[in-house]
């Protein structure tokens, strides 16, 4: 299974996805990922999906650093179950990531407080 991408900055430019979709179903891609989810507001780009037949993954990123890290881990997480999913569907499927929550994912102990082993030099 083949996957497109496509990142868009700023305003929609001339090339749409109208002419984007197929061009990616004609290069043998089943997937498309894509951060914007305004497409499912405007009916031609809706229909333009729908014609593709090609697989809509959907992601949201927050500004910033940290929002492009956790779109990232959100995809980088999902995408290997969505994959496993989207081989045994029996027709186009729209899948929508969800984020990772913005709250700390580390610790950081103070060795001198609490050594990480027994081994560890005081």
């Amino acid at each position: 299974m083949s996957i497109a991408t496509i990142q868009q900055q700023g305003p929609p430019k001339c090339a749409s996805s109208s002419r984007v979709l197929p061009d990616a179903r004609d290069a043998g891609c089943n997937v498309l990922i894509t951060r914007d989810r305004a497409q499912f507001s405007d009916p031609r780009e809706c229909d333009a999906i729908k014609k593709s037949g090609l697989h809509h993954v959907r992601y949201a990123q927050r500004q910033g650093a940290r929002g492009l890290a956790l779109a990232l881990g959100a995809i980088i997480a999902a995408m290997p179950m969505v994959m496993e999913e989207l081989e045994i569907a029996t027709g186009q499927r729209l899948v929508q990531i969800v984020s990772i929550e913005s709250r700390r994912r580390f610790e950081i102990p103070d060795p001198r407080r609490t050594p990480p082993s027994p081994y560890w030099p005081r």
